[in-house]
């Protein structure tokens, strides 16, 4: 089935999923491999929160991922992380803000290599 594009649901991300092996000295080797593809509403929004040190309020930016809903994967994808194309996303969060069990959020930040 080819996946196409929604409204606002317009950016491709590729869910990938870790694997480990355990190597002959007994060491352990992580990969990532491509799992499924969705589209979600890649954006940026901006919050406040306490910082660590203090009480003040200091301002936060996060993004987040909207995507369609689906009760098979979704509640599970925290442990897999998304990439838009050389862009790796881990995923911090999910949630569903407004209850409804159609669109949840996913809250992510680059990977940095």
């Amino acid at each position: 089935m080819r996946l196409t594009p929604r409204g606002k649901l317009a950016a491709l991300l590729v869910v990938q999923e870790r694997s480990a092996t355990i190597l002959g000295d007994g060491s352990t080797r992580e990969t990532w491999a491509d799992s499924r593809e969705l589209f979600a509403h890649v954006e940026t929004r901006g919050g406040v929160d306490k910082a660590p040190a203090n009480d003040l309020m200091v301002g936060m930016e996060r993004r987040v991922a909207v995507v369609d809903f689906d009760e098979d994967w979704t509640w599970s994808i925290r442990d897999h992380r998304l990439k838009h194309g050389e862009t790796i996303l881990n995923i911090t969060a999910v949630s569903d803000p407004n209850l409804l069990h159609w669109k949840v959020e996913l809250t992510v930040e680059e990977l940095v290599t």
